[in-house]
């Protein structure tokens, strides 16, 4: 048996035993993360191994250092008094395998900087250095961000690649760049959109042409993402482009979270939603399949009304999709108080238009040729009128005068029919009323009273009703 000297058993429990220190900064690129490390004073070791449980990993912040001599020359311990002091930082736990102190592993590190304290037992918690985290409390899971929180589901078919799967991509990394510049999203890359229309395609040409022709590891299918002024929600195809199938964004107005990597410009069947907060409306749009080959003419509706989706077609780069157009909107404006539906051609123009005006207590429908109006039928409560018109013909019933106007392009002609269909008598029976108002000679009559409703515009007709005149009584 082997006697152990006081002198032995103080050696071999300095090299054998573990260690503790501060960490300097970490390298994330390895295989293995590795960290700068200091042990014993005067002692630093670089590239020393940091493993770390499966399924997890974490990239510890650089150590805050006062001024000194430039950053850590060669391996080897330099002049201690050029070294930078060490002001706070993270720290590491060691063990030296075999006891072989040339060969330390880093197994813990904790930063007493940042670490969340005093979470209830059996809590467990991910967080970072900006205060965001993600928490399983004892009845419920909480994520917290100030900046922007993604959740994507995707279709992973490179496993195989192994570096593909095993670094981020280059859509994650944009992410992260993004989330630490804070509100750099807001200002997006190239004019990004306001709230006008209900899709902006802004920063879709601002992100780099790199990143969108980078060959992904994987394919998102649908995509949650929120940030302080809006939530977006995204459905996408299982195809090599993910050209989105639907889109639900709810605002304050501004802010678009639809998460960097994702296609902001749609390129197949696509429904679109907007809940806007601030201005109280709520808008879905139904978009045509775009088209492949014709792509270069002039985009963009008729404007009028609350939503103008013209903007949707303008100003993309010549190497965005093909341009997709919207074939249905539906608009409820909370502020001004109506219901807005039109149904466009793939050239823009509005083929139906439909508006129910609270307000205004007015119903109108109206069909139109290539964005002229043809046929419209307008309920107005105020005026107890149902007023109908085509291009040529204008007839106004009117329940608070009693009485019928007809005309050519201006209902000022006092008329009156009573009459019966019988389907099962197959019969139909007509004859003019008793007594008929007709205008007095000279008394307004003609064209002199109602214009013909305009062409511009869903539907504006005036006062149709006026230039009847005093009218007198005539025994038909």
């Amino acid at each position: 048996m082997d006697r152990m000297t006081p002198l032995d058993t103080s050696y071999r429990v300095y090299v054998s035993g573990g260690a503790r220190g501060v960490v300097h900064e970490a390298n994330d690129n390895p295989q293995m993360q590795e960290v700068k490390v200091n042990f014993m004073r005067g002692e630093t070791r670089e590239a020393v191994e940091h493993p770390m449980n499966y399924g997890f990993s974490s990239y510890v912040r650089q150590a805050e250092k006062n001024g000194g001599g430039g950053g850590g020359g060669g391996g080897g311990g330099g002049d201690s008094e050029q070294e930078e002091t060490i002001k706070k930082a993270a720290e590491h736990f060691a063990q030296f395998m075999g006891g072989n102190r040339a060969f330390p592993v880093c197994e813990i590190i904790d930063d007493r900087r940042y670490r969340l304290r005093n979470i209830k037992e059996g809590e467990t918690v991910v967080y970072d250095d900006q205060q965001q985290k993600i928490q399983i409390k004892r009845n419920l899971i909480l994520t917290r961000s100030q900046y922007k929180i993604v959740h994507r589901v995707i279709k992973d078919e490179q496993q195989a690649d192994e570096k593909k799967t095993r670094d981020q991509s280059q859509q994650d990394i944009d992410d992260a760049k993004q989330s630490q510049g804070g509100q750099q999203q807001q200002s997006g890359g190239g004019g990004g959109g306001g709230g006008a229309g209900l899709f902006t395609p802004g920063d879709a040409g601002a992100s780099d042409s790199q990143s969108e022709k980078q060959d992904k590891p994987w394919k998102p299918l649908s995509s949650y993402a929120a940030d302080k002024d809006s939530v977006v929600l995204i459905r996408q195809k299982d195809n090599d482009d993910g050209d989105y199938l639907s889109k639900l964004w709810l605002t304050s107005g501004q802010g678009d979270a639809t998460p960097k990597g994702e296609k902001q410009q749609p390129s197949g069947p696509i429904l679109e939603g907007k809940f806007d907060e601030s201005k109280q409306t709520i808008n879905f749009t139904v978009y045509y399949p775009p088209q492949s080959s014709s792509g270069n003419g002039s985009s963009g509706t008729s404007g009028g009304g609350p939503f103008t989706p013209g903007d949707a077609g303008g100003g993309t780069s010549s190497s965005a999709p093909p341009q997709q157009k919207p074939q249905l909107i539906f608009t409820k404006d909370g502020q001004d108080d109506y219901v807005e539906i039109q149904t466009l051609d793939q050239q823009g123009n509005k083929t139906l238009w439909f508006k129910m005006d609270q307000g205004g207590k007015m119903i109108t429908l109206q069909a139109l040729d290539k964005g002229t109006p043809k046929q419209t039928i307008q309920l107005d409560n105020n005026k107890n009128q149902i007023h109908l018109f085509t291009q040529n013909t204008d007839v106004i019933l009117d329940d608070q005068k009693k009485k019928v106007l007809v005309g050519d392009q201006s209902a000022n002609t006092p008329a009156a029919i009573r009459g019966s269909v019988d389907s099962k008598g197959h019969r139909i029976v007509c004859h003019v009323a008793t007594k008929v108002l007709l205008p007095e000679p000279g008394g307004g009559g003609g064209g002199g009273g109602g214009q013909p409703p305009p062409p511009s515009g869903p539907f504006s007709p005036g006062d149709a009703s006026g230039g009847a005149g005093s009218a007198g009584v005539v025994e038909a």
